[in-house]
This record gives C-alpha cells, structure tokens and sequence, in this order.
C-alpha cells in the first residue's frame, strides 16, 4: 500500500471520519474498494482531485476548535449589523476602539468553522464579523451541501453588494476605529478579490486561495 492510500485508510477509520457527511462517508468508501480492487493505481482519476478533497475538507467543518464560544476575553453574537446584512458579531471584551475586519466563509456558508475564525481574530484584536452571504436566503442551513447549492444560485453582484454594505456598517460601529479588512478563503477568497477591486475604502484584503478578480 503507498502513502496515499494509507492516508485514505486511515480516514476511512479513524476520528477524523467521525461526523463527515453522508456523501463525504460514501466517497471515501469508493477511494477505499478502489485500492482494494485496483491496487497500484492512481488514487484520483482525472477530474477527481479537487471535488475529492472539497468533500472530504468540508465534510467534517469543526476538527477543533480553537477559540471556544464562552471564551471570556470575547463577545460574540449573532446580529444584523445593516439591514440584510446579518452574521457572527465578534468584539474584544476590553473596552477601547479596535480595526475591523469582515470574514468571508467558504462555499458551505457560515458554518462553526467560520465561526471559530472569526472568534481568533476578535483574539487579535479585532472586531472580526463573519457575514453570513445567505442572509437574503433564509441563511445557512445545516446541510452543507445545500448550503453549497444556494451559494451556486447567487448572482456575481449579490456578494459583492453585501460585502460592500458590510464594510460600510463595521466602520461606524460602535467601538471601530474606521479601519475594515477582510479576509475569506476559496469562494471567500475570491469575494475579498472581488470586494478590493469593488471597494476603494478596503483598508486590507488577505485572500486565501479564491477566483482573480476583474480589474476595475
């Protein structure tokens, strides 16, 4: 057995497969007959690398978290900052004026995950807003993948829109000094892209991996 397919072994049977999704679960079945049945081969075919390892990565969306809810040098809250534009609220408890910064979540929306990186940067020093991009949808459901689905429908302007009246709102909270980041990762990062070409007020933008935005 080569390295890779003692790594999908070991997915298959360890802790990391406790909670993946049903789909997540079924695929990692498949890559474990496939060496079975094929020893040797390749572990993806082509057009299959991607796909696999989005499934298993969002598959299992809280590994460990790092920064728990009830950590008392944060204040979190889900709340609507501007009308329609609603998410995870993140401040330092110390009181005093802090920069701001908006967290863009993947293509499975505002999930625990998210949460939990918003929560590090209020630990940072931020106020850290996790927008949820799904708001105007009823918001992220449970269900990963139909949260993957919904992202599909929106139009290319409704993120950006959103993102925007996000920047706007974070700026004039009580608390911010004026200064708004945003930092997002795969569909997020893309937003960020996006949002930096869009918004000319973006003090900073870190993209994780995500679509090249258009030049303006």
């Amino acid at each position: 057995m080569n390295e890779t397919a003692a790594l999908v072994a070991a997915l298959n049977t360890s802790w990391f497969a406790t909670g993946l999704s049903e789909r997540a679960q079924t695929r990692l079945a498949e890559l474990g007959r496939r060496f079975t049945a094929e020893p040797g081969t390749e572990l993806f075919r082509e057009g299959e690398t991607s796909d696999t390892f989005g499934i298993l990565v969002h598959g299992r969306v809280a590994l460990r978290t790092l920064v728990p809810e009830d950590d008392p040098s944060i204040r979190a809250e889900m709340t609507e900052i501007a009308p329609g534009i609603r998410g995870y609220l993140v401040r330092p408890a110390a009181e005093g004026t802090y920069p701001a910064v908006l967290v863009i979540h993947e293509n499975r929306g505002l999930n625990p995950h998210i949460k939990d990186v918003t929560r590090r940067m209020a630990k940072e020093g931020f106020i850290a807003f996790g927008g949820d991009y799904l708001t105007a949808k009823g918001g992220t459901p449970d269900d990963a993948d139909k949260a993957r689905d919904m992202i599909g429908e929106l139009k290319a302007e409704e993120p950006v829109a959103f993102s925007q009246a996000a920047v706007a709102a974070l700026a004039k909270l009580p608390g911010s000094n004026g200064k708004v980041g945003a930092i997002g990762f795969c569909w997020g990062g893309g937003q960020v892209n996006a949002l930096a070409v869009a918004d000319a007020g973006l003090a900073a933008g870190v993209a994780y991996y995500g679509r090249q935005a258009a030049t303006a």
